[in-house]
């Protein structure tokens, strides 16, 4: 009887969310950045200041970025990412079909930072991603 791992495709996608979340981490140590805050699995507790929190969307979001400032209506620039890899389909292109729940994700969380902060996301300040970390290091 052969012996199979069921979970191994996952634990391969966490490894490489850690290590690819880890190089992105390093650009804190720089001072040619005014890169304040990385989070892994969801927005800065911070985010909202002393104000509301923006909870939408939250769940697509395994890291975030904080330009400026951890505090939304501060910050020069937020940067959220979804991060896809997969070990068992590392050559077939990730589809829009495949990514409808982060781009549904992203567009609930701009939609309700726009009714909280109405004059800093309508501004270019929040940036949503999806990337395939396999191919874009």
């Amino acid at each position: 009887m052969a012996k199979t791992n069921l979970v191994r495709p996952s634990r391969d996608g966490d490894q490489s969310h850690y290590l690819w979340e880890a190089r992105r981490c390093l650009k804190l140590l720089s001072a040619n950045t005014d890169l304040v805050e990385v989070t892994i699995e969801g927005i800065s507790p911070t985010e909202g200041g002393s104000g509301a929190t923006v909870t939408a969307g939250e769940d697509v979001i395994d890291i975030a970025e904080y330009f400026g400032s951890e505090d939304f209506a501060d910050a020069r620039l937020v940067r959220y990412m979804q991060l896809k890899h997969s070990t068992s389909h590392a050559h077939k292109p990730w589809t829009a079909s495949g990514g409808e729940k982060s781009i549904t994700g992203f567009a609930e969380r701009y939609r309700e930072l726009l009714k909280t902060f109405p004059e800093d996301a309508g501004y270019g300040i929040m940036r949503g991603l999806w990337l395939d970390e396999a191919r874009n290091g």
